[in-house]
């Protein structure tokens, strides 16, 4: 992997190969500890230290203090590997791709490179500084994808409160219940936007849409994202969500079965498997610290159809 390395004269190198270093020696324990290291030795370094690295056939520019995608973007581990996989199988050059709470633009960028039109992708962070490094990584592949600092939620036109923790960023999130700040978390205010407003608004020049790809990472405001998104539902649109280990409940998968929705659980391992009630899904999250993907939509979604047949190895031999 070749990076292009952006910062005062030699620091971005040094802290660069450090990080390196130490992902070489973790990599035996599946990088545990690496946020750690990333997160000490950030304080040694300046801010602006960056890098550009090849991406999928395009580029993503990372923050070398950035200790959760350091990881997975700048020293090779695998990231979500069966959203890759979904993506690889529904996107071409007449598809669609919503990036809801699309961070920095990793799914974004590689979206691009399959769909390979600017005005098929859209991407919608909310929080500001996240947002800058999303029209970076868009600025920096020519533009493959639209950004729209918006928060993906249950109505349009709103202003919400979003939490900012500048040390993990990932785990930002709408702020419920009043919007002043909690444990000296700042909240930023953002505008809201439905996935259905979002889908309008692109300009589709030619007019044919093969597939819709939604791809939900809205930490907590799932269910409201879903009751904006009840037009593309009714198009057959695939979802891609998460349902957090650490809720038993399964909160959000609770809510796509209540509304009528198949679902069903990704893993790199083994074929896509429907869910059908809750306590089948609570067995197959073994892990209370980690988020799992899964799909979602209407029943007889052709999309869905053809997912399946592409992931499922029995139903793709007989076909």
């Amino acid at each position: 992997m070749d990076a292009i390395l952006s910062g005062p004269t030699g620091s971005a190198w040094i802290q660069y190969s450090i990080l390196k270093a130490s992902a070489a020696v973790l990599r035996w324990v599946g990088y545990r500890g690496l946020r750690r290291v990333c997160r000490f030795i950030s304080r040694l370094f300046p801010g602006e230290n960056s890098a550009v690295i090849p991406f999928r056939g395009a580029h993503l520019k990372v923050y070398l203090k950035d200790d959760y995608w350091v990881r997975y973007a700048l020293v090779g581990a695998r990231y979500e590997t069966e959203v890759e996989s979904v993506l690889d199988e529904l996107l071409d050059h007449s598809s669609v791709f919503l990036d809801c709470g699309a961070n920095i633009g990793f799914w974004s960028v590689y979206a691009g490179t399959r769909v390979g039109s600017n005005d098929r992708v859209v991407a919608a962070e909310p929080s500001l500084n996240t947002f800058a490094r999303l029209v970076e990584n868009s600025e920096l592949n020519g533009h493959s994808f639209a950004a729209v600092r918006k928060a993906v939620y249950s109505s349009s036109g709103e202003t919400l409160q979003f939490r900012v923790d500048p040390a993990h960023h990932d785990s930002n999130g709408i702020v419920r219940g009043g919007s002043e700040a909690k444990h000296g978390v700042p909240n930023e205010p953002v505008d809201s936007t439905t996935v259905d407003d979002l889908f309008e608004q692109i300009p589709l020049s030619d007019g044919r849409v093969s597939t819709i790809v939604v791809k939900l990472d809205v930490e907590g405001a799932e269910r409201e994202a879903f009751e904006g998104a009840q037009d593309l539902v009714r198009r057959g649109a695939v979802f891609i969500y998460e349902d957090h280990g650490g809720d038993s409940a399964c909160r959000n998968t609770e809510f796509t079965l209540a509304i009528g929705l198949e679902v069903y659980f990704l893993d790199s391992r083994m074929p896509p498997v429907r869910i059908c009630n809750l306590t089948q899904l609570a067995a197959l999250k073994t892990c209370s610290t980690r988020g799992y993907n899964l799909v979602t939509a209407k029943p007889g979604s052709p999309a869905m159809a053809r997912l399946l047949t592409a992931l499922t190895p029995a139903r793709r031999q007989r076909t």
